[in-house]
């Protein structure tokens, strides 16, 4: 059952009806959970909730962008890193990292999963000859670009060996 409720016009969580944007402003300053919980009286549970809440409400905008680079320096492997990414983005890949295992509350590691997951489903569902995931994922869609992008020359069948390594 959810603890969000609308306090005129604003989305809260729990009894001292805290801001759900409060708190994913602090999911977005990369704040550990254990952090956020003195800041805020949530539990782990809610901070995760106000993550789902805002990352389903909020779409994905034109000019929201999500850069990739290979930062190997080796032609036999593939590194890669983020190095710019909008905010709504990067909620929904947290959002997949919990979604794939809820289990992990850090910010680092469940964007890094997230980020895998949905790469490994993009690339599997390119491979398979069916680009559904890309239609109707905005989210899907905006990482292939990013990770097509970071290595263009490499062939899908391999970095997708490469995501499954990892």
């Amino acid at each position: 059952m959810s603890n969000i409720s609308n306090l005129n016009g604003t989305l809260v969580i729990g009894a001292l009806k805290v801001p759900v944007r409060n708190i994913t402003d602090a999911i977005l300053d990369r704040s550990p959970v254990d952090v956020i919980q003195k800041r805020f009286p949530v539990s782990v549970d809610e901070i995760f909730e106000c993550l789902d809440a805002i990352a389903d409400h909020d779409t994905i905008d034109i000019h929201d962008r999500l850069v990739v680079v290979n930062q190997s320096i080796n032609a036999d492997e593939i590194t890669l890193a983020t190095t710019s990414i909008a905010d709504t983005i990067f909620l929904k890949v947290l959002q997949m990292g919990r979604n794939t295992d809820i289990n992990i509350t850090d910010i680092n590691d469940l964007y890094d999963i997230g980020f895998r997951t949905l790469a490994i489903e993009s690339y599997e569902d390119k491979l398979n000859g069916d680009n559904h995931l890309e239609e109707v994922s905005d989210i899907h869609s905006i990482v292939n670009s990013a990770i097509s992008n970071a290595v263009p020359d490499i062939d899908p069948s391999t970095i997708l060996r490469f995501l499954k390594e990892e």
